[in-house]
């Protein structure tokens, strides 16, 4: 129900000649992550539940780290386009 939204979004966002990469890579995002919740039910069975909290812990923490990370170097980016200030 949100993908055809999402789509529009970024067709509207990105340069015209970048358009395919980011639909395919766009679409890319969902099938991994069908992919990792197949794949966390299956592991569910073989692992305790302690073992199932320690392993979305250390993929939620990963997960933050390298926003920050992207985030980080978004910003210094942006800073270096910076021409004059006031």
């Amino acid at each position: 129900m949100y993908v055809p939204v999402r789509q529009s979004i970024m067709a509207d966002m990105v340069p015209n000649e970048a358009r395919g990469s980011y639909m395919a890579i766009n679409g890319m995002v969902f099938q991994v992550a069908k992919m990792n919740g197949a794949l966390g039910v299956m592991l569910g069975s073989f692992i305790a539940s302690w073992g199932m909290s320690a392993l979305y812990f250390i993929v939620g923490m990963s997960s933050i780290l390298l926003f920050m990370k992207a985030i980080g170097k978004e910003k210094y980016q942006n800073e270096g386009n910076v021409s004059q200030i006031g």
